[in-house]
């Protein structure tokens, strides 16, 4: 599987995965990564985060190609800062969906995200903390969704506390127009709306067919329920020692570290066995 390096693409998750607890990439994450490009190896990122709040990091990772954005709704290439393709939200239909789970959970807050401009509904503690754990500046407080301008809604974040996240998940199952958008819970706060038939994995062989991939092996990494579908999609699925157990149960190596080294740890498995 691992014979030729050259062949290989790596598409790693961000936060939980790459990035360490204080949101940096560790030394022995970026030296492994660059042996790993040295030896002719592809890598890029799969993240949920918005172009806004994933630049910051293209110079220190030295992105040059596309990646998978906004848990799968975007595909963006950093070499050529372009959009390359991109799914949107059925903008009516979200409202509703939207407007509904607001009234019903006043406590969270909603993130309407577009390519450049987040705008924010119902603003709370847990997404002012979002914001600023992502670098994200292209932020604007609306008081209703009325306020939000129509045009490319690439996926919506709901902040709130975890304790609301299982009933918030169940309740959007009830939801009228449910089934016109996936839900994903992306980490212990954040439960998220994308466009129908969205997923990293989705991406994941969106790029590959762009990008004419076809005889890579496709290695991936994630540690939460919005990387499941990716994982189950490579031909290598990794995860580090934090991972959530459903995605511990789908990867074929869990990792001894967590995000701090569990790349690095990947890394010298994949070209250990090659040396």
């Amino acid at each position: 599987m691992f014979e030729d390096i050259s062949k290989i693409l790596l598409l790693t998750d961000m936060d939980g995965t790459l990035l360490s607890k204080d949101k940096s990439v560790s030394p022995e994450n970026l030296a492994a990564l660059s042996r790993f490009r040295k030896a002719g190896g592809r890598f890029s990122i799969a993240t949920g985060r918005v172009i806004q709040a994933t630049q910051q990091y293209a110079e220190t990772l030295s992105l040059d190609g596309p990646s998978v954005l906004c848990n799968g709704c975007m595909i963006y290439d950093f070499g050529d800062k372009t959009v390359k393709w991109q799914e949107t939200l059925p903008e009516d239909k979200a409202k509703v969906m939207i407007m509904e789970l607001l009234n019903r959970f006043p406590q969270v807050s909603a993130e309407i995200n577009t390519p450049f401009t987040a705008y924010v509904v119902q603003c709370n503690d847990i997404s002012r903390q979002h914001r600023v754990i992502a670098g994200m500046t292209a932020v604007e407080e609306v008081n209703s969704i009325e306020d939000v301008p129509r045009g490319s809604w690439n996926k919506v974040l709901f902040a709130m506390e975890s304790r609301f996240v299982s009933e918030f998940a169940q309740y959007a199952k009830s939801l009228q127009y449910y089934d016109c958008a996936e839900f994903v819970t992306s980490d212990a706060v954040y439960h998220e709306m994308l466009p129908p038939h969205c997923s990293k994995g989705d991406a994941m062989r969106k790029i590959v067919s762009l990008y004419k991939l076809d005889g890579y092996t496709v290695v991936a990494m994630g540690d939460y329920n919005n990387d499941l579908r990716m994982l189950e999609l490579a031909d290598f699925a990794a995860c580090p020692s934090t991972a959530i157990p459903e995605v511990k149960a789908a990867a074929d190596m869990v990792c001894k570290a967590d995000s701090s080294t569990a790349v690095a740890e990947v890394l010298s498995y994949i070209m250990d066995r090659k040396d």
